[in-house]
């Protein structure tokens, strides 16, 4: 089998040889370096091409582009890099539970499953970069960090700070890409009553700040330490968005605000005409003239 395009992202990246025989240590230099590529959390790369999920040469595209991606599309692009490797890999999706600030969300985070001999090891991607060995059953801790089997199908993974949990993921063995595709498509589909809910850009160190464009105030809000909103032009002092991201917030924000009206227009009147529609509408009245 010609592996030359699919080895050709490693090398893209910068990864330097093959990686080797596929087992524990390989694995582990090859995820160190994966996260030390350091690839940034941003989606206005997706709002500007118009695409909810890349693949993973598209991805590879923008990384280069000095972009990056969202959570999904990190964890697609580590297992096309495991693949080509010769690491039996997967894409799995997790519910999403943060303790502290009280939210629970289906399917909103990823992990990369790596089956080594009989050996499973869990790799997540961005948000906690680790990978951790998922027990044929019980509990396996490994510092702050704890896997537990929960049944056939589910992987509980849990991060904790001293004693305290602080979020903690349910993992679909089962799930697909696929599946997280079309809970894209349903979320965050262009006509949405409840507006953008997907970050701009955020950061990972020192600690975790997010920007989102909020439709309820048509303002824009930043989710540090504290949440708080700023206004369009306060864009501009966000130090800790680099620039070339920075200036193009408030042109996708346009995207953002247009969908607002939209769906306000929606909600107000029920004015909402799919474009399917339209175009039926005019074909009709083309074969209808004379």
């Amino acid at each position: 089998m010609n592996t030359s395009k699919r080895s050709s992202l490693s090398a893209r990246l910068g990864w330097p040889e093959p990686v080797g025989i596929p087992n524990r240590s390989t694995l582990e230099r090859f995820f160190a370096w994966y996260v030390h590529l350091n690839i940034p959390y941003e989606t206005i790369s997706n709002l500007e091409s118009n695409v909810l999920v890349r693949t993973a040469e598209e991805v590879v595209d923008s990384v280069l582009a000095n972009f990056g991606g969202h959570c999904v599309e990190h964890g697609l692009l580590l297992v096309a890099l495991l693949k080509e490797n010769a690491f039996d890999a997967r894409f799995t999706s997790a519910d999403l539970t943060d303790h502290t600030i009280k939210r629970s969300t289906p399917m909103a985070s990823t992990f990369a499953l790596v089956r080594l001999g009989d050996e499973m090891i869990a790799c997540e991607p961005y948000f906690t970069p680790v990978m951790l060995t998922v027990p044929p059953s019980g509990r396996f801790t490994q510092g702050r960090y704890a896997v537990e089997r929960i049944d056939e199908t589910h992987i509980l993974f849990q991060v904790y700070r001293g004693d305290t949990l602080v979020a903690e993921e349910l993992i679909h063995e089962d799930s697909t890409l696929e599946m997280r595709r079309q809970a894209f498509e349903e979320r965050y589909q262009t006509f949405s009553p409840f507006g953008v809910i997907t970050p701009y850009y955020q950061t990972r160190k020192p600690h975790r700040i997010a920007i989102y464009y909020a439709p309820q105030e048509d303002r824009f809000l930043v989710q540090d330490k504290q949440t708080y909103y700023i206004e369009e032009h306060d864009i501009a002092r966000c130090s800790w968005i680099p620039e070339h991201i920075r200036v193009r917030i408030p042109e996708v924000a346009i995207r953002s605000r247009r969908e607002r009206e939209a769906s306000i227009a929606f909600l107000r009147r029920g004015v909402f005409n799919p474009f399917y529609k339209a175009v039926e509408t005019r074909r009709m009245q083309q074969q209808r003239a004379p």
